[in-house]
């Protein structure tokens, strides 16, 4: 591929990878509160290890289990014999931890 194509190449990559970072920026924003927002960065990261797909899947899990979680401290969890057990709630490292590791796991169940 001659140079010029190349340049060409990557800025079509660069223009679409900003397209799908907002659209996932947008999405993240309606899934979560303010305090769990990321950088672009970290929604640049997903794309390119992960892919659009599957970072869609990773945070409508993460929303999913977030809820639960908060839930759990809400009412208390106990265990078998009644005594109470401690639920951490999530912050912003724990969303990112989860969601990426749901990413790579579907990731791997699809190929």
């Amino acid at each position: 591929m001659p140079p010029m194509d190349k340049v060409q190449a990557l800025r079509a990559k660069v223009a679409r990878q900003r397209e799908e970072i907002a659209a996932l920026k947008e999405y993240f924003s309606s899934l979560f509160p303010e305090e769990y927002m990321v950088p672009d960065s970290q929604f640049g990261v997903w794309i390119r290890q992960y892919g659009f797909d599957y970072a869609i899947i990773g945070f409508e899990e993460a929303a999913k289990k977030i809820n639960t979680v908060n839930q759990a401290i809400e009412e208390g969890v106990f265990d078998k014999k009644g005594k109470p057990v401690e639920v951490e709630p999530w912050n912003r490292l724990s969303l990112v931890k989860f969601a990426s590791w749901v990413m790579s796991h579907e990731k791997k169940k699809g190929q």
